[in-house]
């Protein structure tokens, strides 16, 4: 006599469980959700961090003015420009050595 076929096993999905969506859902909005209003309070003309009072790139013109800050990150948009223009030739550590031996 043959033996019954046996269906073959599926794996464990964690997506057949009940209320999963709902969770995903949930956790990918309490994750975006900050950077998201972050974002668009970054673009607010006041001090308040609850009171939008209008529309202002303020911020933005005070960062790009902060000598310190523009010092500490131009060599690493050097770096990923030069990455960018030579990705085939040359690799991370190359790009950097360049970056730092031109900055001194």
């Amino acid at each position: 006599m043959s033996e019954p076929i046996r269906q073959p096993r599926r794996g464990y999905s964690v997506r057949s469980l009940p209320g999963f969506a709902v969770v995903a859902v949930f956790t990918f909005f309490a994750l975006y959700a900050p950077i998201l209003i972050l974002v668009a309070f970054s673009f607010n003309a006041g001090t308040s961090l609850a009171i939008w009072e209008g529309f202002s790139l303020r911020w933005y013109a005070q960062a790009a003015a902060n000598d310190p800050l523009i010092r500490q990150t131009d060599p690493v948009i050097k770096v990923f420009v030069d990455m960018d223009s030579n990705s085939q030739s040359r690799s991370l550590k190359n790009c950097v050595m360049q970056v730092t031996r031109s900055s001194l």
